[in-house]
């Protein structure tokens, strides 16, 4: 029984691990809480970022809908009429996706990287 002991012993000690460094401990604290940080950091950029499109989008269909407004008042070529609405409307139409694109990908780097 004594000599197990003694195995043991001599086995616990050779489990001994020692570090790079002295402050090894600190560091990789530190690093943990700057992850930490950036992670609530990028939670409020795409809080930004979410509420920065909304607002873009609305104010996007209100500049197109003052844009036919003034191009019904000035033009008065029904064919030239169409062509110009059907231009702004292509227009923000794939502004909006690409935007919507963007959201989409931020959204999947957050559910990546369990922010």
């Amino acid at each position: 029984m004594e000599e197990n002991k003694d195995k043991f012993k001599e086995i616990m000690s050779m489990a001994k691990v020692e570090l790079p460094f002295e402050d090894f401990d600190s560091k990789v604290m530190a690093e943990i809480h700057k992850i930490e940080a950036d992670k609530q950091s990028i939670s409020k950029t795409r809080k930004y970022a979410l509420l920065s499109f909304f607002f873009g989008a609305l104010f996007g269909l209100g500049m197109n809908y003052l844009f036919m407004e003034l191009i019904s008042t000035k033009i008065t070529d029904a064919t030239v009429k169409n062509y110009l609405m059907i231009l702004s409307q292509m227009i923000y139409v794939i502004l909006f996706a690409l935007l919507i694109d963007k959201i989409l990908k931020l959204r999947r780097f957050k559910k990546e990287a369990n922010i």
